[in-house]
């Protein structure tokens, strides 16, 4: 799933080169707070059966190392080995893609999360 972001590029592109700590910080934030938004979301809403808690605590989150490529919410077969069949069905199992709904229903809010943090740090090196 690809997400559209519309921002003032050479705002953006001359605040990196002005201050690239203060931008990578501010992305790194908006990466998390994004990932975690749709990580939350789909941690609530889903239609399986909570008996452990251990496919809800499954949907977690990784973040590129160096966050500017921002990262996935995906399902940890350590914590749960079933998650992926929940998602996707199994035998009698109806496919539930939580993961896929919670993006789609997130995925305007997490766009304005990584828009503001590029305008922050636009304000905070200075150019705005």
């Amino acid at each position: 799933m690809r997400l559209n972001i519309s921002i003032d590029a050479r705002a953006a592109q001359a605040a990196f080169r002005k201050a690239p700590h203060v931008f990578q910080k501010q992305l790194r934030i908006a990466s998390k707070q994004g990932l975690t938004l749709i990580q939350r979301h789909a941690r609530r809403n889903h239609r399986f059966t909570t008996r452990s808690g251990m496919a809800e605590r499954s949907i977690s989150v990784k973040r590129d190392r160096d966050f500017i490529n921002g990262g996935k919410v995906f399902l940890d077969t350590g914590a749960a080995i079933y998650g992926p069949r929940l998602h996707k069905g199994w035998g009698t199992w109806k496919k539930d893609e939580f993961l896929f709904k919670a993006a789609r229903k997130k995925t305007n809010e997490v766009v304005g999360i990584i828009e503001k943090g590029i305008g922050k740090a636009i304000i905070l090196a200075g150019l705005s």
